[in-house]
């Protein structure tokens, strides 16, 4: 799996998968949606699904094959691994975030001191 790098390679993924992904390069573009590309691992070059993720919320909201078909059983296996990783880099950046805020919250000996 690897996120859509371009437009274009957006435009090949439809064209070859017979969907619409290409649609949706505004909004991978403004960063409301985050597009991915499925391959098998003995075929990396050939576009196989694509899956559409909510960045913030870590929620697949579509994972479509050749002309929007649902995915397969495996595709589905592969995918829900994939998000338990994705959840998890999420709630790490969270975390660092909130340390990094505690952090920055402290007062500074050198001027903050009375």
């Amino acid at each position: 799996i690897h996120p859509a790098r371009s437009q274009f390679e957006m435009i090949q993924e439809g064209k070859v998968l017979h969907h619409c992904v290409a649609t949706y390069s505004n909004k991978v573009a403004e960063g409301k949606t985050a597009i991915f590309f499925i391959r098998r691992s003995n075929d990396p070059e050939t576009p196989y699904f694509t899956l559409e993720l909510d960045e913030k919320s870590g929620k697949v909201l579509q994972n479509r094959g050749m002309r929007n078909c649902n995915r397969t059983d495996e595709v589905e296996a592969f995918e829900k691994k994939w998000i338990e990783r994705v959840k998890n880099i999420i709630e790490r950046e969270k975390q660092n975030g909130k340390r990094n805020e505690k952090r920055s919250k402290k007062p500074n000996s050198r001027t903050d001191a009375a």
